[in-house]
């Protein structure tokens, strides 16, 4: 609840903890693509034990800890997510060693085909266990929407390849190799989601397919922004925390306006103004109200601050009152 948010708020602070989901992206990736070579046919069968080695450590271990990390950034539905297919992959590794063994029960008369029936039923079964994480992606990004759709496809495909694998071999073939094409497919945009993101934290660019499909309607109230703004009467600092705010119409920015002077005029600074701190990662402000937000917010800045310093991915900007200097925009999402 609030007490483990606050924890992982706290923490990521201290750390310094950037985006981990790159790392797990690219683990999914590169293990996704291996174990898609066999289906595909496109590398003898034998390649498997290098597959097995690489998703215990790499889709497994690495995926598993990126959730961990994910979880201290706040994101619930990444961690879970990452821990999901990681679990899935350190399992597949252990399964496929423990089949190996020559003494193993699955070597027994009989054991092939119900490891066969088994793994058709493993495979549905997180064919829709991804389905419900795919009933969100939408609402994240349309990249991760995408793969999530082309691993249900692959999960399914596969899983019934298996099942008719053991009577109609042919058919089964056919239905592994597709399930391998969609499964490849997933990898390769699992891996330009990973290369995307962190060119887009790095340099500031806006890359495809990274915005979400469905746009939340977060509308922006009174009590959500009183709520953002806290103040520091030793320090006579306002912090104002617009973290992933979405500012759509000019209703928004009347808001914002008349919660900052309300919470100044509560708080009575000396002579009427404050220094202030604002956090603006992740904000997103529609092209047709950016002109008004800004002149909003140098008339505040003028009548109100001291000075003001503003958080973006890779900027920390101080702006004096009375100058007129503002942030460029390149930092924000106009839609």
């Amino acid at each position: 609840g609030r007490s483990v948010s606050c924890f992982a708020s706290s923490f990521r602070k201290k750390m310094g903890l950037g985006n981990p989901s790159p790392m797990g992206l690219l683990s999914f990736a590169v293990t996704t693509i291996l174990d898609m070579y066999i289906n595909m046919q496109w590398v003898e069968s034998e390649f498997e034990a290098q597959v097995v080695g690489y998703g215990i450590i790499y889709g497994g271990a690495i995926q598993a800890i990126t959730g961990f990390f994910c979880l201290l950034k706040g994101d619930s539905y990444s961690c879970s997510l990452f821990v999901l297919f990681g679990a899935y992959w350190m399992s597949f590794g252990l399964i496929a060693l423990e089949s190996a063994r020559s003494t193993s029960d699955w070597n027994a008369e009989g054991g092939g085909a119900a490891y066969l029936k088994g793994t058709c039923g493993l495979k549905i079964l997180f064919g829709f266990i991804t389905i419900g994480y795919l009933s969100i992606a939408p609402y994240k990004t349309k990249i991760l929407t995408i793969i999530l759709t082309l691993v249900v496809f692959t999960f399914f495909l596969l899983g019934i390849g298996k099942c008719v694998e053991d009577g109609q071999s042919r058919k089964g073939e056919r239905m592994l190799k597709a399930g391998g094409y969609f499964g490849f497919a997933a990898g390769v945009l699992a891996l330009y989601s990973c290369y995307a993101e962190l060119r887009e934290e790095a340099f500031g660019t806006e890359m495809p397919l990274l915005k979400p499909f469905i746009h939340l309607s977060n509308a922006v109230t009174p009590a959500d922004i009183a709520s953002r703004l806290s103040y520091d009467p030793r320090r006579n600092t306002m912090f104002v925390n617009f973290h992933k705010l979405e500012i759509h119409v000019p209703k928004d920015v009347e808001v914002i306006r008349g919660a900052i002077k309300e919470k100044i005029s509560d708080v009575s600074p000396p002579g009427g103004k404050v220094k202030v701190v604002a956090n603006y990662i992740d904000v997103s402000i529609d092209a047709n109200v950016v002109d008004a937000y800004w002149t909003m917010a140098k008339q505040l800045q003028e009548e109100h601050y001291l000075e003001i310093r503003r958080f973006m991915p890779g900027t920390f900007s101080s702006t004096i009152s009375g100058e007129g200097r503002l942030p460029g925009l390149v930092s924000l999402h106009g839609q």
